[in-house]
């Protein structure tokens, strides 16, 4: 099966609610993708508060798994993603330091619109207005994977 990874540096209620669109729209458009859900230092409210929505769009949790951009250094020390395979990684966040953590996960597409898309293996069109809401962001994101 098919795997796609999104990551975000974690949920609370507020940005949990305003993602499940999100989520949905991702089941929508990739039905036969297992979808794992990433968060590096903080925790995500899917894998507990909202975990009864969110278990029909996400497979798998990995939380606070402390990603590591160096590469003498094991990608997570909590969970083995080096074995891992994902056909799209989805980075949510803008931290380039973060978004090199995840470039060393074995992928074959990686979107991520951190330093400008400079790090996406497809061409992101963004939105040109500035003061765009957040989830308008990662829907250009998505619609990267999806085009």
């Amino acid at each position: 099966m098919k795997k796609i990874l999104v990551f975000s540096n974690g949920e609370k209620i507020g940005d949990g609610i305003i993602k499940l669109q999100l989520l949905h729209e991702i089941k929508r458009r990739l039905p036969d993708y297992k979808l794992y859900w990433l968060t590096d230092e903080g925790t995500t409210v899917y894998s507990s508060t909202l975990n009864n929505i969110s278990s029909k769009y996400i497979d798998v949790f990995y939380e606070k798994a402390n990603i590591s951009p160096f590469i003498w250094k094991r990608i997570s020390e909590k969970f083995n993603l080096n074995d891992e395979y994902f056909e799209y990684i989805l980075d949510t966040q803008k931290s380039v330091l973060r978004t090199l953590a995840l470039k060393r996960l074995n992928h074959k597409n990686f979107i991520s619109g951190s330093a400008n898309g400079f790090f996406s293996t497809k061409k992101i069109k963004f939105n040109p207005n500035k003061n765009k809401y957040y989830l308008n962001y990662i829907f250009d994101l998505l619609n990267s994977i999806i085009e």
